[in-house]
């Protein structure tokens, strides 16, 4: 349709805001193709190797899902610290899936492997970085109230001193050096008492590894308190 007459100030503002808004539109189209490269790139599946320096820690935190192990930190003065600065453009950051290590994909498979990486030891990760799911996964597990235990409840359990024959933390996937303060849970595996004291109170309680439910020492007593009293009842 054609415009009668001269453009009034009312049709040259709209024309202003449409032209800004064509403008807006296409700068949001750049954005958004970028933001598509990025998403993509991290999707990316990658098989990366990771060889243990003598002496150094690998050196990062995870969490477990089905499918995964997900990296939660990387440590300083670490292999994987290291390699990240030798490799910005395949570093491994919080939020990248550990899908497999050294061909084992099972969750147990996995912390197996890395509790067996000895100095100079090649490690074989393959992992991937999906940002969409990692976001989901988050507001799916923010609205799932956890079951962690107390603090008091962590300090009832059975700490004693490393002798040096322990397996790795499987937590910091650090040493448990002689004289290091370590809690054997009732399974039997044994942790760092930071490492694992955090976990249970922030996480779950749950042992990381066969995930068992920890019972702390008090509820134990407490249970065997009430049994007696009962047995006492019905003689």
């Amino acid at each position: 349709m054609a415009l009668k007459g001269p453009l009034e100030v009312n049709d040259l503002a709209l024309l202003q805001a449409v032209q800004l808004t064509i403008q807006a539109v296409s700068r949001l189209r750049c954005r958004l193709s970028e933001l598509m490269a990025h998403v993509n790139a991290a999707s990316e599946t990658k098989t990366l190797m990771l060889v243990k320096a003598a002496g150094v820690p690998l050196g990062f935190t995870v969490r477990y899902n089905p499918q995964a192990l997900v990296v939660t930190s990387v440590l300083t003065d670490s292999t994987m610290e290291q390699w990240n600065l030798r490799n910005p453009n395949d570093q491994i950051l919080q939020g990248t899936r550990i899908k497999s290590i050294n061909g084992e994909r099972s969750i147990r498979g996995m912390l197996s492997e890395l509790q067996k990486a000895t100095d100079a030891t090649a490690v074989l990760f393959e992992v991937f970085r999906e940002l969409y799911e990692d976001l989901l996964e988050q507001m799916a597990s923010s609205l799932k109230p956890r079951e962690t235990l107390s603090c008091e409840s962590v300090e009832s359990l059975h700490c004693r001193s490393a002798t040096g024959c322990e397996d790795d933390c499987a937590i910091c996937l650090g040493e448990c050096k002689v004289g290091d303060e370590v809690i054997e849970l009732p399974c039997g595996h044994v942790y760092h008492r930071e490492c694992v004291g955090t976990w249970l109170t922030k996480c779950s309680k749950c042992c990381p590894l066969c995930m068992q439910a920890v019972t702390p020492l008090s509820s134990m007593k407490s249970c065997q308190s009430c049994d007696e009293h009962s047995d006492a009842g019905l003689m």
